[in-house]
Order: structure tokens, then C-alpha cells, then sequence
């Protein structure tokens, strides 16, 4: 296996990538078509996952890429790449495993980190049938954060650089990436309802992970953190809310979103919290592992012009290449050395979480 053949040049041949070693390795690969949303091309878009394992109701793993569409790009090659070595073959008389491709295939195939209805699902997963909490800071700055010309933009600008200046970078990034639910034409805009891929993520839970007595997960994300470094983020569940046993099966580099030890600002309705409410496993140890990329200005930059971009009427614009190159360079950056991070980090994590959860899985057998 060459590591550069793992990532592809768009959403259509990362699925086929996939497909093909989920056959290879002998996995059941079952699709959930998107019913609300088409590729540029017009082409079907689906969530796929296969499937390898004991299919009892033991433990299991759940690895899922693309819940930021754009961010797939990463997630698939880890994904493919795990299955064309045969990483699971050891273990999989063990556990079951289940792959989740392209959990936002619309963000996936469109070079976007949101769905089709500019939703950030990693902001979707909160009690809808409550008024979705209000996030003031995030109101304050939107007129900036989304101003209605981007290449006339310097007073918006302006204004974000003197709010960094009178607060610090890190109230900024609480403020904008914590989650807001109403600025529909805004960033990590978390929806009114389920979306699509929301409704999709609980039917994949109930047709594949209800009744497993212990879970690991782990959701594949790129954006944030040092460039090409994978840091595994402890979403606390099952009583480790400090992350304790989560640094016993992935290493001292765990980092805990709630007690501001990692990259990442604490957010509001994420996917793996959904976990914790249907499933009322025995067992669960979630993380995201977060691959950074560039500079966190222009990652929030290259956000900000797609949001402009796709807000637009008529999106043909003589930016719009250039957008979508900077949003690709903010995600998924077109450089060996990162992608061989990627790799075998990816690997590295997985192999951990086999490990963990196996060990864990006869200590509670003893």
C-alpha cells in the first residue's frame, strides 16, 4: 500500500475507495442514500458502513469520518487504508467493528464543512424539543464573522482583530466555535431541528450498536492543532470525565474538551454525545482525533468566505476557485508529510482503541 493512493480528489472517489477495500476485506457494507441532497454533478450521495466482526452483542468499535464533510477527505484514507492492511483481521473474531463513511456526504462532495442546508451537524445534536440556548457572544460579533461583501471586508476585519485584541484568541474561538442556533446564514450554525445526517447517525446507532455491552469511537476531524499532530479528545462518557482511563488506553497526550486542555473550545451538541442517550451501553470510551492543519485565523478565514460564497445568489464568482482552494488547504492540505501524519496516526489510535477495548473487555470477563 502506496500512502499517497489512500486520499482522494473528491467525494465520489473516496466512496469507491472505500467500497472497494470494505469488499476486499470481506466487510458487509450497508449505504443510507441522502434523499435531500446531490453531488456538483448530480450524482447520489450516501453515509456507507461496513461492517467486520463477531456481529455479537460484545464489544465493538465505531470509527466515523466526515461528520465535517470537507474533513472526510482525512477520515476515508484513514478508513481505507485500516481496511487494506488489515488492521481488524486480528481482532475481529473479538469485537465487531463498524466504519462509518461520509456521515455528511453532502459537506463531503461540495468541499464544505457543513450539510446541505449549512448546517454544522457537530452542532445538531441537542434537545430540539427545547428553545436552543442562545449564544450572545456569537450575535455580537456575526455581522463580522459573515459580512455580506467578502472582498470588501477590511471594517469586519477590523473589528474581529479588536475584539481578539480586548478579550484574547481564545474567548474568540469560544465565542465562534462553541456552537449558535439563530444565525441560519452564519458559522457552526447548529439548525433547528435534526438534520438529515443527524436522523442517519441515530439509525446507524439502532441498527448496528444497540446491544453491544462496550463501545469505543472515535470521529475523525481536521482543522484545529498543530499541523499534521492528532490529538485524541476525550468526550467523557461512562464516569471518566477526566479522562483518566481514556490516557490509559491512548497515552498521556489525551486531552479533555470540558477542562480547556484541548485544541478544541467545549461545544454544544456533538455527535458523540449522542452516543451516551440511546445506547445505555455498560461501557463507552469516545474521542475525536483532531488533526490540525493550518493557523487558526485562516481556517476561521477560509469558514468564513465559503459561508460568504454559498450565501450568494449566483455563486459564480471569480473567487469562487479561490475559496475552494483555501477551504481545501484549511482541511485537507496538499502535502506528503501531512498526509503520511495522517496515516499513521490514524493507525496508531485505532491499533490503541483495539487494545483498550479488548483488555477491557476480559477484565470484565475476569
Amino acid at each position: 500500500m502506496t500512502i499517497s493512493t489512500l486520499f482522494s480528489a473528491d467525494y465520489s472517489q473516496s466512496r469507491q475507495a472505500f467500497l472497494a477495500a470494505a469488499r476486499d476485506a470481506g466487510a458487509t457494507v450497508v449505504p443510507y442514500v441522502n434523499p435531500v441532497g446531490t453531488g456538483p454533478a448530480g450524482e447520489q450521495l450516501a453515509t456507507d458502513v461496513a461492517s467486520l466482526g463477531s456481529g455479537n452483542n460484545g464489544p465493538a468499535l465505531v470509527i466515523c469520518s466526515g461528520t465535517h464533510g470537507i474533513e472526510g477527505y482525512c477520515g476515508s484514507a484513514i478508513q481505507t487504508g485500516l481496511l487494506q492492511q488489515r488492521i481488524f483481521d486480528a481482532a475481529r473474531e473479538s469485537l465487531s467493528i463498524y466504519l462509518v463513511h461520509a456521515l455528511n456526504p453532502y459537506g463531503f462532495a461540495h468541499n464544505r464543512r457543513v450539510n446541505e442546508d449549512n448546517i454544522d451537524l457537530n452542532r445538531n445534536f441537542i434537545d430540539f424539543t427545547k428553545p436552543p440556548q442562545r449564544n450572545e457572544d456569537y450575535d455580537n460579533l456575526h455581522e463580522f464573522l459573515a459580512p455580506p461583501k467578502w472582498d470588501d471586508r477590511q471594517q469586519a476585519d477590523i473589528a474581529i482583530a479588536d475584539y481578539v485584541g480586548r478579550h484574547g484568541m481564545d474567548k474568540l474561538a469560544a465565542a465562534v466555535t462553541g456552537g449558535q442556533w439563530h444565525h441560519a446564514d452564519g458559522i457552526f450554525y447548529g439548525g433547528q431541528g435534526p438534520a438529515w445526517s443527524n436522523r442517519t447517525w441515530h439509525q446507524i446507532i439502532r441498527d448496528h450498536l444497540a446491544g453491544h455491552s462496550h463501545i469505543a469511537a472515535i470521529d475523525l476531524h481536521t482543522g484545529l492543532g498543530a499541523f499534521g499532530y492528532g490529538e485524541p479528545i476525550c468526550i467523557a462518557s461512562s464516569g471518566d470525565e477526566n479522562g483518566t482511563l481514556a490516557r490509559q488506553w491512548y497515552g498521556d497526550e489525551v486531552t479533555v474538551m470540558a477542562d480547556g486542555s484541548s485544541c478544541s473550545a467545549p461545544i454544544t451538541g456533538a455527535l458523540l454525545s449522542a452516543l451516551t442517550r440511546p445506547l445505555a451501553a455498560p461501557f463507552l470510551m469516545s474521542i475525536a482525533l483532531e488533526f490540525g492543519t493550518r493557523p487558526a485565523n485562516v481556517v476561521l478565514d477560509a469558514l468564513r468566505a465559503d459561508n460568504w460564497l454559498h450565501g450568494q445568489a449566483d455563486n459564480e464568482t471569480p473567487l469562487k476557485e479561490d475559496i475552494i482552494r483555501a477551504m481545501k488547504s484549511a482541511f485537507y492540505p496538499d502535502e506528503s508529510e501531512w498526509r503520511e501524519k495522517i496515516w499513521l496516526r490514524g493507525r496508531e489510535i485505532t491499533l490503541k482503541a483495539i487494545g483498550g477495548l479488548m483488555a477491557f473487555d476480559q477484565k470484565t470477563a475476569d
